[in-house]
């Protein structure tokens, strides 16, 4: 199963916007979240990336293992600096 609608559930308040947490990415060296992907043998995995940038409701990542870069909702993004327990 694949987390391709996850955005149909994204209904929580943030504490930063998008915004805020790119200029707080940008002032820490990486890795900054983790993020779903998938490993070689087909499964999400949660992996160390870097928040790039903001647009159009997508925040855009580069996967530190690989450096490939892709554009994922706010539910596939979790980062260190936010609370764990929350985020679930």
């Amino acid at each position: 199963m694949t987390n391709k609608k996850l955005k149909d559930y994204d209904c929580w308040d943030e504490d930063r916007s998008p915004e805020l947490w790119i200029e707080l990415c940008s002032k820490t060296n990486p890795p900054h979240a983790k993020c779903p992907m998938f490993d070689a043998s087909g499964k999400y995995i949660w992996t160390d990336v870097e928040v790039v940038s903001f647009k159009d409701g997508k925040f855009e990542v580069r996967v530190l293992r690989n450096s490939k870069s892709k554009w994922v909702g706010r539910l596939s993004v979790l980062f260190f600096a936010e609370d764990p327990v929350r985020f679930e």
